[in-house]
């Protein structure tokens, strides 16, 4: 018999917002997973731990989804773990290699927060004749305005780690504009982008979404709309002070 708080969970992303944002969403129904930012930092965790399901993104800086599926599963305890793939690029490039590698799926970046419940329930107790719920799944309630500043009415863990992140993204991608460094500013907007996926924030979200796409175009007059983004946070930051957790 198992229970939502004993699932093993392993969340391995080296988007250090996005990872907090994960976990936090996997906390409010199970318990903490472990997180790995690395594909050497996850092989050791599964070498000391027995997992039930891990999430990883396909893009890591030191090695590729599919190689560190076949890691994993190389290893005692990565024998019977479900594996699922995470990425931000286009799923037809991507999803054959890893599924080759012992992946049971490879899904598009967001995971929702009733997607992310789904594909516990249905991996991480394939194992178990009986599970026992903790507490019935939340679901979460989306105001359906046109590109509300926030979308929920109290302040959270994912709004309170976007607050802290903002400045520093904002400083970082003003010195690689100023460079004309578009890989940096790419680099940098895409793991902002990433982490925006997972708050309700639309839009903020559709600012730092334009800014990056129109930077992968190489379009070379990016300062008006860095100025859109910084207006953006600027109305995030005024709203989030007016909530109450």
């Amino acid at each position: 018999m198992i229970t939502r708080k004993k699932v093993k969970i392993l969340l391995i992303d080296d988007n250090e917002m996005l990872l907090d944002i994960l976990s936090s969403m996997v906390e409010e129904q199970y318990a903490k997973p472990d997180t790995a930012s690395t594909g050497q930092e996850a092989l050791s965790k599964v070498k000391s731990n027995q997992y039930d399901i891990i999430f990883s993104d396909i893009g890591l800086p030191d090695i590729n989804g599919a190689n560190l599926a076949l890691k994993i599963k190389s290893l005692k305890n990565g024998k019977l773990v479900t594996i699922i793939g995470l990425t931000g690029y286009d799923l037809d490039d991507v999803t054959q290699p890893c599924l080759a590698a012992g992946m049971v799926k490879v899904m598009a970046k967001p995971l929702d927060y009733p997607v992310l419940h789904k594909l516990i329930q249905q991996y991480a107790f394939k194992h178990a004749k009986k599970v026992v719920d903790s507490k019935p799944l939340k679901q979460r309630k989306i105001q359906k305005n046109n590109y509300p500043i926030i979308e929920c009415n109290v302040k959270n863990n994912v709004l309170d780690m976007l607050i802290e992140s903002l400045p520093k993204f904002l400083m970082d991608t003003k010195i690689a504009l100023q460079k004309k460094d578009i890989g940096t500013l790419i680099d940098i907007t895409h793991k902002m982008y990433g982490g925006l996926c997972y708050t309700p924030t639309p839009h903020l979200r559709l600012r730092v979404k334009h800014f990056l796409r129109t930077m992968e175009k190489n379009i070379s007059d990016l300062d008006s709309l860095y100025n859109d983004v910084v207006n953006a946070a600027s109305e995030f930051k005024v709203a989030y002070q007016t909530m109450s957790y």
